[in-house]
């Protein structure tokens, strides 16, 4: 939150690509079943083949790691929340959010 804000307020952010994030490197498998669990969820991953969504001229990379630089030098900002907490705190939110929604009586 802090570099996104920081991003939108500091001029010497405008027209720069900056990562925002941490450098905790996570597949997106482990992605998956982090957003399975932490939303208390019955899913299971299915796994597809790249080529029949993409077709077979596709290549992807087996790994990234964004390089947040930019947002330490730049912004002056470093990630202090681990992704687990971060997402579990994201899900809190939006639950808060949807039953707030939930019960709204007029515009």
């Amino acid at each position: 939150m802090r570099a996104t804000v920081a991003a939108g307020l500091l001029s010497g952010a405008a027209g720069q690509i900056i990562n925002i994030g941490t450098q905790e490197e996570t597949s997106i498998r482990r992605l998956a079943e982090i957003m399975i669990e932490l939303g208390g969820g019955t899913s299971t991953l299915r796994f597809v083949p790249q080529a029949t969504i993409y077709g077979e001229s596709y290549e992807d990379v087996p790994r990234r790691v964004p390089d947040v630089g930019r947002m330490d030098r730049i912004l002056g900002v470093r990630a202090t929340t681990l992704l687990t907490e971060g997402l579990a705190r994201t899900i809190a939110w939006f639950r808060g959010e949807k039953a707030q929604a939930g019960q709204a009586t007029g515009p």
